[in-house]
């Protein structure tokens, strides 16, 4: 079956990539402010946001992998294998790049190249034990190349998702309601594991998003009004949060959450209007 492919959801994809690339560029090296330069000290200056990138991200993930997964067969050793394809010959390339560019910066420097975890040494030991485990996918974001914490919860986050889109077809969007629900609850109590929580629940937030919006495609109009009503509204509910007697449940307000979805279905609505931008006749 021909899936669609959605344009202007992989142009958010990628400004949510290169967020995430200002944010750590920034935090990891120490950048400080350029004289005569506005554009660049802005983006050093508002890098920390780039670090949501990481989750808007993990939303388009799961949009993009629903799109392509609902309604196909599809076996567990076809999905491995084109799980492995894509993301272990970069990340091995990128391990061994990066080791070998710690090793040099110890030599010549004496210290590593990331800088965040200088004032804790036992956090960022480059030796052959952390070497092995980064082989297998295994990063908790303390060693070598740090930022690929992400890429170890993949591995779980994309068997999960299979087996709900492989075994539970009939039922994928209100068991996946349900997940996402549970997570939710457990994001607001800590009770399991944060980062594995939260990309789970992201992944799954856009699996959601995708089924509703290709069931109101036909709609697409009131998508785009409700997706720029969703976005402007997000400094009335950021102040919302400082009246005091909402200042208990502040927490359980999903400000952030109402942006991510509003600029998703942003991107997917401005498709139908704009679909033949850049494209040749």
């Amino acid at each position: 079956m021909k899936k669609d492919y959605y344009y202007f959801v992989d142009i958010l994809r990628w400004l949510s990539a290169t967020a995430v690339i200002f944010y750590h560029y920034s935090a990891h090296f120490q950048i400080e402010e350029i004289n005569d330069s506005r554009f660049f000290n802005f983006i050093i200056n508002n890098s920390p946001y780039g670090a949501y990138g990481v989750w808007v991200f993990w939303m388009i993930s799961g949009f993009v992998f629903t799109n392509i997964y609902i309604n196909t067969e599809s076996n567990l050793s076809e999905f491995f294998v084109k799980r492995f394809a894509r993301l272990y010959p970069l990340h091995f390339a990128t391990l061994i790049i990066v080791a070998l560019l710690q090793l040099y910066s110890f030599k010549q420097f004496d210290h590593l190249q990331m800088y965040a975890f200088q004032d804790s040494p036992e956090l960022h030991y480059n030796d052959l034990y952390r070497f092995i485990k980064n082989l297998f996918f295994i990063n908790n974001g303390h060693s070598y190349n740090v930022v690929t914490w992400s890429v170890s919860i993949e591995i779980p986050v994309y068997f999960i998702f299979f087996y709900f889109i492989k075994y539970n077809t009939n039922n994928f969007f209100l068991k996946s309601l349900f997940l996402v629900f549970l997570l939710w609850l457990n994001l607001r109590f800590n009770f399991l594991y944060y980062h594995l929580t939260m990309c789970l629940f992201y992944f799954f937030f856009g699996a959601l998003i995708y089924l509703i919006c290709n069931s109101l495609k036909k709609f697409n109009i009131y998508l785009l009004l409700f997706s720029i009503i969703g976005i402007l509204s997000i400094p009335f509910m950021h102040e919302l949060k400082n009246i005091i007697f909402l200042a208990q449940i502040k927490k359980f307000i999903p400000t952030n959450l109402l942006f991510y979805l509003s600029l998703l279905i942003l991107f997917f609505s401005l498709e139908k209007y704009l679909h033949n931008v850049g494209k040749k006749n």
